[in-house]
């Protein structure tokens, strides 16, 4: 089974689920079988027993996410790389939905298992969008416990983006009465 994606979203109890991208129902439930599966997490606080079989990751940080937050934990050990089969697993995008600006500086975790994780080879950065006018660039790290076991994969917010070009000098700073229903962007200062 290929080119699955596995959607998690609002508040599911998922304690005792394995979440599988593909598997091969023909052979032992522990065949790797990857191609093209998703995992995408639009929601925080959630647990399951694991995750397995994914190529690529996507992240919504929902509009009640909280600095410092974790999406997705595990209770079983967490192999990005397939048993090898996918060595660095693709993380696609970190977008952010709602009002809430994250600063630079600002964490979530994104996958944490303290029973370890095999991460493999992750970005050294992955974007994301806030809207349409503010992008982000988060850089990815894994954070180990006392005994130096990688437990988690974290996002930190190293920079934002605002693509709308500069207002002229010339432009006046107040309304013309031809702004109606225009909106801004909430805006992250570095």
């Amino acid at each position: 089974v290929k080119d699955n994606t596995v959607i998690l979203r609002g508040s599911p109890n998922l304690s005792g689920c394995d979440i599988f991208g593909g598997v091969n129902m023909s052979t032992s439930s522990t065949d790797v079988v990857i191609g093209n599966n998703t995992l995408v997490v639009e929601t925080s606080g959630l647990t399951a027993r694991s995750i397995s079989n994914f190529d690529h990751y996507a992240f919504v940080l929902p509009d009640t996410i909280q600095r410092g937050a974790v999406l997705l934990s595990l209770s079983q050990h967490i192999d990005l790389t397939n048993n090898g089969k996918s060595p660095s697993p693709d993380f696609q995008s970190i977008d952010v939905t709602g009002d809430t600006a994250l600063s630079v500086g600002d964490t979530v975790t994104l996958l944490k298992s303290d029973a370890g994780l095999t991460a493999g080879t992750l970005p050294e950065s992955v974007s994301g969008t806030h809207g349409v006018t503010l992008s982000y660039t988060f850089a990815l790290t894994t954070e180990t416990d006392a005994t130096g076991q990688p437990v988690s994969v974290v996002a930190t917010v190293m920079g934002d983006e605002d693509p709308a070009p500069p207002m002229d000098d010339d432009t006046p700073d107040t309304p013309t009465g031809n702004e109606g229903g225009a909106s801004v962007a909430p805006r992250v200062n570095p």
